[in-house]
């Protein structure tokens, strides 16, 4: 069977970096922002869209318990899922510099 590499990894993330507007679970508003800057969409009530957008997306909220990242729980999915954490990580560093 094929095995996941580090040059995979790269490859996907190039892909993120060229081809994907990205958004974090974590920062909705900032991915939102992100949006509407891409689409040129700045005379709009940006943040009354945002908090509609909010409201009515229930997909967003997280219905699993978080797992601390110092925790062995999270070691070990960590470890086990090591070049999708890798490009995570990448995809978190995208992330801030298409809001830049």
């Amino acid at each position: 069977s094929d095995k996941v590499t580090d040059t995979h990894v790269e490859m996907a993330t190039q892909i993120l970096r060229h081809k994907v507007l990205i958004g974090l679970a974590d920062q909705p508003v900032k991915f939102m922002e992100n949006v509407a800057r891409y689409l040129d969409l700045e005379s709009m009530q940006e943040e009354l869209c945002v908090s509609n957008y909010l409201r009515s997306d229930t997909e967003m909220h997280n219905k699993y318990p978080s797992v601390k990242q110092d925790s062995d729980e999270f070691k070990t999915i960590a470890g086990r899922n090591q070049f999708d954490m890798k490009l995570y990580e990448n995809a978190r560093m995208i992330f801030d510099a298409q809001r830049a």
